[in-house]
């Protein structure tokens, strides 16, 4: 049995999980893009965090959050922003405890909390990331190029039906001196939208995990 004790905007349960799903989530090919912007936290690059988040925001953009529970101040920008993109039906809400996003079998996450943990189904859908907006290389980010992202996008949905793609606030941070400032890089947030766009004349549709597992 796995326990997690979760706190997502201000609401506090435990939940005993006695079934997980496989590494590949076994779901319809939705033939659709989910975005995930990890490392959602207090203290850590924060007005790159609140520029992403209004960003989704300002273009209706939908996006999954991989938040860390225990570092997130119920009373901050970042929570008021994360409660208005929920609001309007834009964030997800998910823990960022693992390598790879992990959503429960219910309409959404604090509605689930609402009504109480013994109306939890104990099913985690395990949809691992494929592709990332940045690498790592010589010691540094790197941005991936435009056309490899929308390479390996086309790839994915091709191969599996559905893509996830990967962001951090470190990609969209501006290096001074070799080091990650708390400055929104622009250059790499017209790359986003420019990747959004391209995906959008496709016809390809975003999504979150739970929509894209078909249980929203």
């Amino acid at each position: 049995m796995i326990v997690f004790l979760v706190s997502v905007i201000g609401i506090i349960t435990v939940i005993q999980v006695n079934q997980v799903v496989g590494e590949k989530a076994s779901f319809h090919e939705c033939r659709c893009v989910v975005f995930r912007l990890d490392d959602i936290r207090k203290g850590y690059l924060e007005s790159v965090q609140l520029s992403l988040l209004n960003y989704f925001i300002s273009h209706n953009q939908s996006v999954s959050l991989g938040l860390v529970m225990n570092q997130l101040d119920n009373q901050s920008d970042l929570v008021n922003t994360i409660r208005n993109g929920y609001s309007r039906n834009l964030f997800e809400a998910g823990m960022n405890i693992l390598s790879s996003a992990i959503y429960y079998d219910e309409p959404d996450i604090i509605g689930m909390y609402e009504q109480g943990p013994d109306s939890i189904n104990k099913k985690i859908y395990h949809v691992p990331e494929m592709t990332d907006f940045s690498i790592f290389y010589n010691g540094k980010w790197v941005k991936a190029p435009i056309k490899f992202l929308l390479s390996d996008i086309d790839f994915d949905i091709n191969t599996y039906g559905y893509s996830v793609v990967m962001i951090h606030p470190h990609n969209f941070a501006t290096q001074i001196n070799g080091t990650l400032a708390d400055v929104l890089d622009l250059n790499q947030l017209k790359s986003l939208n420019s990747v959004i766009n391209m995906i959008k004349l496709k016809n390809i549709t975003s999504l979150s995990f739970s929509e894209a597992v078909g249980i929203k």
